[in-house]
């Protein structure tokens, strides 16, 4: 898997494959679930979502869970993502890279 070419991530990005990090999630859970793990932070309007779920399944990231998908009341199909192999690979791996900046920006904060 060649994750490195898929990164640096935006923080958009890096949330939305944390969020559905655990189980599939349709649109209005992927942006609660971004809300709370990122302390409000990071926002996600349902423009800016679909353009990143659009991108992320280009990239092979996330794909459509179509088993999970269902009906509304409204006669609407509920859309549901989960992450790929990859996805999972590249969540991990920005994960990693984040981790070695903040070590670094402590280490710095330290010595001032």
């Amino acid at each position: 898997m060649d994750v490195d070419r898929h990164l640096p991530l935006t923080p958009r990005e890096f949330h939305v494959l944390l969020a559905l990090g655990r189980e599939p999630l349709n649109g209005y859970q992927i942006s609660k679930r971004v809300a709370e793990n990122s302390g409000g932070a990071v926002s996600l309007s349902p423009a800016t979502q679909y353009t990143v779920l659009h991108r992320q399944v280009e990239r092979g990231l996330i794909v459509e869970d179509t088993e999970r998908a269902d009906e509304q009341k409204s006669g609407r199909r509920q859309r549901y993502w989960t992450l790929t192999a990859l996805g999972r690979g590249v969540l991990a791996s920005e994960a990693r890279r984040l981790q070695a900046d903040a070590r670094l920006a402590l280490a710095l904060a330290e010595e001032a």
